[in-house]
Order: C-alpha cells, then sequence, then structure tokens
C-alpha cells in the first residue's frame, strides 16, 4: 500500500467507504460485466464507514471490488477500501481509488459513528468549504428580489429553467475562511424549484448559521455571493463545537 494518498484525501474522493476483508483475489461476482483480472477481488463488507443513505446498510454483503492499476491485496486481508458504486445488479460492483490498512489512524473517518450516511455529508460538506472562497457565520436580515435586466426577464417571460434569483442581505457574526467582508455580505440564490436549482439554499429573514460561499460579480461590477449547494448552508442548530477559533466579529 505504498504510495497510497492519506485516508482523508481518499475520502474526499470516494462515495462509498468501508472496512472489508479480502475473500477471494482474481475473481469476480459479476464476471459478464467485470471480467475476473489482477486488478478484481471479492471482498466482505465488515463495517460501513461512509456511504449515501442506499448503501449505509450493506455490511455482510459481498462485492466485486476493481483495484487501481498498480494495487494489490491479499486473501484474508483486511483493509479499509475508497470506493465509488459503479455496477448494480442481483451483487453490487465497485471501483476503488484506493485501500489503507485497517488501524487506529482510521477512526478519523468515523467522523459520526454509526451513521455512515452522516459522515459523507459531513465529507461532502468539507469539501465544500476546502473551495469556497469564503466561509462566515451570520443571519440573513433581508430577502430582496434582483431587478430583470433582459427584455424578456422585463416583460415577465421566464424560460423553465430560469434560477429566479434573489439575494439575502446577511450580517455576519463571524468569519471561518477567508478575508473579512466587512458587517455584511450579499448572498445570490435561486428559488427556482427546477431541477437544476432544487438543492440550492432558498433563504429567508432571520436563518442564522453557517454560509459556504463563492465569490461572483455582476455586470455593472457589484460584488456578491453564492451558494448553490445543498451543504452551503448549514443552520445554527446543526452546528457543534468545532476547532476552528473565528476572528472577531466585523464592526
Amino acid at each position: 500500500m505504498a504510495g497510497q494518498a492519506p485516508p482523508d484525501d481518499l475520502a474526499q474522493k470516494a462515495r462509498l467507504v468501508f472496512k472489508g476483508t479480502i475473500q477471494r483475489v482474481r475473481a469476480s461476482l459479476m464476471a459478464a460485466e467485470v471480467p475476473p483480472s489482477e486488478q478484481t477481488c471479492i471482498v466482505r463488507i465488515d463495517e460501513v464507514l461512509q456511504a449515501p443513505q442506499s448503501l449505509a446498510q450493506v455490511a455482510g454483503q459481498r462485492v466485486t471490488v476493481l483495484l487501481p492499476e498498480g494495487d494489490s491485496v491479499s486473501r484474508g486481508e483486511q483493509a479499509v477500501f475508497f470506493t465509488n458504486p459503479w455496477l448494480y445488479g442481483e451483487t453490487l460492483a465497485v471501483q476503488a481509488v484506493g485501500h489503507h490498512e485497517v488501524s487506529a489512524t482510521m477512526a478519523a473517518l468515523t467522523r459520526s459513528p454509526g451513521d455512515p450516511s452522516r459522515t459523507l455529508m459531513q465529507s461532502d460538506r468539507q469539501a465544500r468549504i476546502a473551495g469556497a472562497d469564503l466561509v462566515i457565520r451570520g443571519v440573513v436580515m433581508t430577502v430582496r428580489l434582483i431587478e430583470p435586466t433582459t427584455g424578456e426577464q422585463k416583460a415577465g417571460r421566464r424560460n423553465e429553467h430560469d434560477p429566479m434569483w434573489q439575494e439575502a442581505v446577511t450580517r455576519v457574526t463571524a468569519v471561518e475562511r477567508g478575508d473579512n467582508p466587512g458587517p455584511e455580505v450579499i448572498i445570490r440564490f435561486p428559488t427556482s424549484l427546477d431541477v437544476a436549482w432544487r438543492d440550492a439554499p432558498k433563504f429567508r429573514p432571520g436563518d442564522e448559521g453557517r454560509f459556504i460561499l463563492r465569490r461572483a460579480t455582476s455586470g455593472t461590477g457589484t460584488l456578491f455571493y453564492t451558494a448553490l449547494d445543498r451543504y452551503d448552508f448549514q443552520h445554527a442548530n446543526e452546528l457543534v463545537e468545532e476547532d476552528s477559533q473565528p476572528i472577531e466579529p466585523p464592526r
């Protein structure tokens, strides 16, 4: 396993992470779709550490694992596999992005013991934070419409995928990542329930919590931020004590 990326890095690339025991090497439970090769093995899932809700209860099942080129395992070995679901049938086939020996260091992956889907949610949120321009604690003061800019919008005509943008004027109470933006930020968000936008947060006055934001600029040069992913807002009542030390509230 020399040269493997650290567990936390692999977890960011994987949807299904589990501790498993290798039962057969160069083998497959789905031979027609995944021919046995040097890179395939059959693994019994002993414990699910991170998973979408639909796969949170697969402990005890056997799966076909396609290992990355150059990786190898031995029969009877137990390891933590970082994988992504690949093929569904009577059994499941997954593609591994890596694996690690089972050790005390793996405890870091179990952020929510006994709840692999919550562990995945926290991993996704950490990925959003890592790519954000600004992460703040704050409270939405007002929500306002954005003036239409195109002729069709001014005439009241919208296409079915129109995001129907609004702006949340948000008071900043603490900054967790990025430069201090001052006492307020403008967060632009889609109010549309179209499939392209339905998972984005829909803000209302009084919403308080953590905002994970990307910087953008309007055609007129106005700076604003966007929150477009389901994990870009975390309500205050969901927040727990963390190690981060926010700076003093802006004045």
